[in-house]
């Protein structure tokens, strides 16, 4: 599925499909909380909920209006009930236990809690007139050894392109765009100014680094260093990321 059929920028749409997510998530919480289907296996789902409940409510509902978080809910409200009731599953949730592997539902509802903790959150702080102060990705874990599910992200698509823009006091600046162009999160992208023999031009500023970017996001970042510390005319730019194939590219417009 083409992830932008999927996106909305419609406010309405947006709201419902928060109501719907908050109403099937809370109803999953409760349930689980109460029944047990899974004798304890729900623990650490339940007390990430708890964690992410605290947040500000603000910050809850915008996280939850995301379409890909509207989908996890209604799959965990299926599950739950489909544990529960000896009702036949819907013709989704058959295709989504297919894809699972399992035909067993309580084995289903337990995969499908353990991406609970896969969802990563992004957070900015703007100031009253727009401009971005900060921003940070945060990744829900109860224990610490869960982080390991990091290595098994899947692989990101991040285009690249760096061009000169200017020279100034002596400095030459050049202006990079990445672009997150598949549907996951791309983390910790890194950039590396060098020479054409592999050496790294030193020192070099950059305007940011270590960048995440969500699906479909673009960001614009200034590097600038001094003439004198590039070996030639023609710098270099490698990206690497956490699950990022490492490329490097030439810089545009130069000399």
């Amino acid at each position: 599925m083409d992830p932008q059929t999927i996106l909305w920028t419609d406010t309405d749409v947006y709201q419902r499909r928060y109501e719907k997510t908050a109403t099937a998530l809370m109803a999953v919480e409760r349930v689980l909380r109460a029944r047990r289907p899974l004798g304890g296996g729900e623990d650490e789902f339940l007390a990430l909920y708890l964690a992410l409940a605290a947040a500000d409510p603000d910050i809850f509902t915008v996280i939850w209006q995301d379409p890909f978080a509207y989908f996890w809910a209604r799959f965990a409200y299926e599950l739950v009930g489909w544990c529960l009731s000896a009702e036949p599953r819907p013709a989704g949730l058959a295709k989504y236990c297919a894809a699972l592997g399992t035909e067993d539902p309580q084995r289903a509802l337990a995969l499908h809690l353990g991406e609970f903790k896969k969802f990563i959150i992004a957070l900015e702080l703007k100031s009253g007139a727009g401009e971005t102060l900060s921003r940070n990705f945060y990744w829900l874990a109860e224990k610490s050894e869960d982080y390991r599910a990091l290595d098994a992200l899947p692989q990101a698509n991040v285009t690249v392109t760096a061009t000169f823009s200017k020279k100034e006091g002596g400095e030459d600046h050049i202006t990079v765009q990445l672009k997150n162009s598949g549907a996951k999160v791309a983390l910790e992208n890194k950039l590396t100014l060098i020479n054409k023999d592999g050496s790294r031009i030193l020192p070099a500023y950059y305007g940011d680094n270590y960048i995440s970017l969500l699906p479909g996001e673009t960001r614009e970042i200034d590097i600038s260093y001094p003439d004198a510390a590039a070996a030639d005319a023609n710098p270099q730019l490698t990206l690497r990321g956490w699950s990022l194939a490492s490329q490097t590219i030439a810089v545009a417009g130069g000399n």
